[in-house]
């Protein structure tokens, strides 16, 4: 019996078979112009190393969210406060008042002091004075110095020279004082030495040659420590109650030295005392000390440039009227040695 297939190889009735089947059916009216699209614009799909970027570029993302959230409401925090920069803007360094002086030249900008060393204060209109605990200077009649420092004992520099310990003042040139506020030129130990770093010796730092004896305006007579003004006043010679009276202040023996090293350290800051002007007290000096001889006079220490102080009572115990200089920033400064 014949089945029509005799002629026909395999892969001929597979062809026809599969043909059958396939002509039935329908494609969509676009499907042709879909497929062809998509072979020629095939999709980019992320490579397995990008989404694990995108994963850990969202938690980031979360996490600062979280943080953003909560430092937003914590409570007690400035929200309005403006952050520091990581960066912040280069400022000009301007060194700040140490002291303010009764007017703007006589503000204390910088001082410096050292036991049996000396010390120094510099003012804004350029002053600096500084006593040099451990060395003196060559002066002329004048008040001018010719050497300094220069040890005790070496033969003068010119005839008529004294040798003297005393406070001195030197006045700052233009370029030594903008150096001074820029915190460029400080004062220190090398002002009381011979070595070539001591700025006395940097000519263009000063405008003035050489220094001279400084010589104060005002005076401050020390009440003794922890004890009453009015009862120690009452009890001193009547002529010198006369010329203190009405002349009480109090004086802060320690406000241009918070910062030095001292060996009684804690003695309070306040003090009372009377202000005298250099002429009243010329006349405190000449009730206690009629001579001008320093062999007849009265006084422990007598000297009208760093202090003098007499002996006195307070009832029946002996306590030291204490005369200081007060410096230009308007307070005296308690020193020892």
């Amino acid at each position: 019996m014949s089945t029509g297939f005799e002629d026909v190889s395999v892969e001929e009735r597979v062809r026809d078979a599969t043909r059958a089947y396939t002509d039935a059916i329908e494609p969509a009216p676009d499907a042709w112009a879909r497929l062809r699209t998509n072979i020629d614009e095939p999709r980019m799909r992320p490579l397995p190393w990008r989404r694990g970027v995108v994963v850990i570029g969202a938690a980031i993302a979360v996490a600062v969210a979280i943080v953003v959230l909560v430092v937003v409401t914590l409570p007690g925090v400035d929200h309005h406060r403006v952050q520091t920069p990581l960066r912040p803007v280069p400022t000009t360094t301007t060194l700040a008042p140490l002291v303010q002086g009764p007017d703007a030249a006589s503000t204390l900008l910088a001082s410096w002091g050292r036991f049996h060393t000396g010390y120094v204060f510099v003012y804004a209109d350029g002053r600096v004075i500084f006593y040099p605990d451990t060395a003196g200077m060559w002066v002329r009649p004048d008040g001018r110095v010719t050497a300094y420092p220069d040890p005790l004992g070496t033969d003068p520099p010119e005839e008529g020279v004294v040798f003297r310990h005393a406070v001195f003042e030197r006045r700052l040139s233009a370029r030594g004082l903008d150096l001074v506020r820029a915190g460029k030129l400080s004062f220190g130990s090398d002002l009381f030495s011979g070595g070539a770093s001591n700025p006395y010796r940097r000519s263009k730092l000063w405008a003035e040659r050489n220094a001279k004896v400084w010589q104060p305006s005002r005076w401050a007579i020390a009440v003794p420590w922890f004890v009453d003004a009015t009862r120690w006043l009452q009890q001193l010679p009547v002529p010198v109650q006369d010329l203190l009276d009405g002349k009480q202040r109090t004086c802060h023996m320690h406000v241009a030295n918070a910062h030095w090293m001292f060996p009684w350290g804690t003695e309070p800051d306040e003090r009372g005392c009377f202000e005298l002007t250099a002429a009243e007290f010329a006349a405190f000096r000449h009730i206690f000390d009629p001579s001008t001889s320093t062999t007849d006079a009265t006084c422990d220490y007598c000297n009208l440039n760093t202090g003098s102080f007499w002996p006195s009572e307070v009832d029946g115990r002996p306590q030291d009227l204490l005369a200081l200089p007060i410096y230009p920033h308007g307070e005296p400064q308690e020193w020892g040695g």
